[in-house]
C-alpha cells in the first residue's frame, strides 16, 4: 500500500499474504428460467396482458429474471435486484370501456397487499409505467375523489387569532397529485406534509388582508378525480 500526501511525502506498507488452493466440492448452481436478459441488448417479454421491456443496459449484468402472472398480478423479478435504467411495464386495457380507462393506473404492491401508485400513462390501448423497482404489479381503479377535511375553518368563523389555516387531505387509491388554494381569487401558498396528510397556510404570508375572505381549495388525485372545498371566514384587518 503506497500513500502520498500533497507535499510529496510517501508511506509504504507491505503486507504478506499467503493462501492455498481448494477444490469446490459443491459448485453453486445457476437457476435457469424462461426469461434471460443480456445487459448489452434490449429484450421484451409478454405474459398474458402484461408486457415488460428491458432496454439495453437496464441491468448491471446478464441474468435470468423471474417473470410470471398470478391471477391479476405481475411478478417482476425480485425487490433486491437493482436496475441501472428504467424498464417499461405495460398492461393491455383494450377490453375496458373508454369511460373507465382514465381511472386506471399501475401500482406496485407493498407488503400489506396495498397498491403504491406508479406514474402511469395510456398509449395504444395500454397502460404504461417506467420503473426501476422490481416486485409485484397490479392494475388499480380509482373513481373516488379526494377527501378534504377542514381543521380550523368553518363557514362564518372569525379567525383573527389563528396563525395557520389547516386541512387534512386524503386519497386512498391513486394518491394526491396536486392542490391549489385561493382566497378572494388570490393564490395562497400551502405546504403539504405527506406523512401527516396535512395541508397548511401561514397567515404571516400576509396574502390575506381583507375582513371577509372567500376560500377555495381544489385537490386532485393522480387519475384526475378532484374535490373542491369552499368556505367564508373573517379576520380583523
Amino acid at each position: 500500500i503506497k500513500l502520498n500526501d500533497y507535499k510529496g511525502n510517501t508511506t509504504k506498507v507491505r503486507i504478506p499474504i499467503s493462501g492455498k488452493s481448494t477444490v469446490i466440492t459443491n459448485p453453486k448452481s445457476t437457476k435457469t428460467k424462461p426469461h434471460y436478459v443480456q445487459e448489452d441488448q434490449g429484450f421484451e417479454f409478454t405474459e398474458g396482458k402484461w408486457s415488460v421491456y428491458f432496454p439495453k443496459g437496464s441491468l448491471y449484468e446478464s441474468q435470468y429474471v423471474d417473470l410470471s402472472v398470478q391471477d391479476d398480478t405481475l411478478i417482476l423479478h425480485d425487490e433486491e435486484t437493482p436496475a441501472h435504467k428504467s424498464v417499461t411495464v405495460s398492461y393491455d386495457i383494450s377490453a375496458y370501456a373508454p369511460q373507465d380507462r382514465e381511472r386506471l393506473f399501475l401500482g406496485l404492491v407493498n407488503y400489506k397487499d396495498e397498491l403504491y401508485y406508479k406514474s402511469t400513462r395510456i398509449k395504444d390501448d395500454k397502460l404504461l409505467t417506467y420503473t426501476r423497482d422490481f416486485g409485484a404489479y397490479r392494475v388499480g381503479y380509482d373513481n373516488e375523489a379526494p377527501i378534504i377535511t377542514s381543521i380550523d375553518a368553518t363557514e362564518g368563523k372569525w379567525m383573527s387569532k389563528y396563525r395557520y389555516l389547516k386541512f387534512n387531505i386524503n386519497d386512498k387509491d391513486s394518491g394526491i397529485k396536486s392542490y391549489r388554494a385561493t382566497i378572494n381569487g388570490k393564490f395562497i401558498l400551502m405546504e403539504y406534509d405527506y406523512k401527516k396528510s396535512l395541508l397548511v397556510h401561514d397567515f404571516n404570508d400576509n396574502v390575506v388582508s381583507d375582513t371577509e375572505n372567500n376560500l377555495k381549495l381544489i385537490v386532485t388525485d393522480n387519475v384526475g378525480n378532484s374535490t373542491t372545498f369552499t368556505t367564508t371566514f373573517f379576520r380583523k384587518k
